[in-house]
């Protein structure tokens, strides 16, 4: 604890509650628990998606006695609330005039750090691949900022287990592939003056 605050105290305070991600929390309240997107996973025999509880969470929620803020899949959000995280580190660690990471810490997180260990790079906290970073999160949510060309896509919905097909499997690359069609294409309607 190099600050001498909790880690999701020190979340709560510094990035999330000034940036406005008023949905953002490892300590969902009430409504927000009820909020909360139901994770689904395939039965296979019956061939149908059937509701599942997060794996690595402890059960309810809201329970402080027994289940402890965890980093590494127990932050609750909307993509809303993402899409103001991205659009920061997107911004070079400013949002709204105001300014929240150094340019040096987004580049040194936005940057492969891992050599050439495996084909895909990963910076901290970010995997990271031709001018785009990224982080995947738990039960198939993702958030990709492309820093070429300043999109951001936010992909989020709680399904546990493999797609189980190749379009499944596609999704995320083919919403990527399609906002980059839009962007590239003119504007419908523009008449020449």
């Amino acid at each position: 604890m190099v600050t001498g605050i909790p880690y999701e105290r020190f979340m709560q305070e510094r990035p999330f509650f000034p940036l406005g991600m008023k949905d953002t929390t490892f300590w969902p309240d009430s409504s927000q628990i009820a909020r909360i997107a139901t994770t689904y996973k395939l039965d296979e025999q019956a061939g149908k998606l059937v509701p599942v509880q997060i794996e690595q969470l402890t059960y309810p929620l809201d329970d402080r006695q027994h289940r402890f803020p965890m980093p590494a899949g127990g932050l609750f959000s909307t993509a809303a609330d993402v899409a103001k995280f991205c659009q920061m580190i997107l911004n070079g660690g400013t949002f709204n005039g105001r300014r929240y990471v150094s340019e040096k810490a987004i580049h040194e997180m936005t940057t492969r750090q891992n050599g050439t260990t495996n084909e895909d790079g990963y910076g901290l906290g970010w995997s990271v691949r031709d001018g785009s970073a990224g982080h995947g999160g738990a039960y198939k949510n993702a958030m990709n900022i492309d820093l070429n060309t300043g999109r951001i896509l936010v992909f989020m919905v709680q399904q546990d287990g493999p797609w189980g097909t190749a379009k499944g499997d596609a999704i995320v690359s083919t919403l990527e592939r399609l906002a980059n069609e839009v962007k590239a294409a003119p504007a419908s309607g523009a008449a020449a003056r």
